[in-house]
């Protein structure tokens, strides 16, 4: 999945999945993925973060 390799790409760690966590207006459920940046590593993710921003507009 993209968004998984762009979080984890950015230094995010994959905490886990929350099964059938919501319910859809069409009244199907949804599982919710979450992932955590502790604050010493905020830096680092940061850093990555701006990195790629930065890529995209000068391109």
């Amino acid at each position: 999945m993209a968004q998984t390799r762009a979080l984890t790409g950015l230094g995010l760690v994959y905490e886990g999945t929350l099964r059938s966590h919501m319910r859809r207006q069409d009244g199907s459920r949804r599982d919710s993925l979450y992932y955590s940046v502790l604050a010493d590593e905020w830096p680092g993710v940061r850093d990555r973060l701006r990195a790629r921003v930065a890529a995209r507009t000068t391109a």
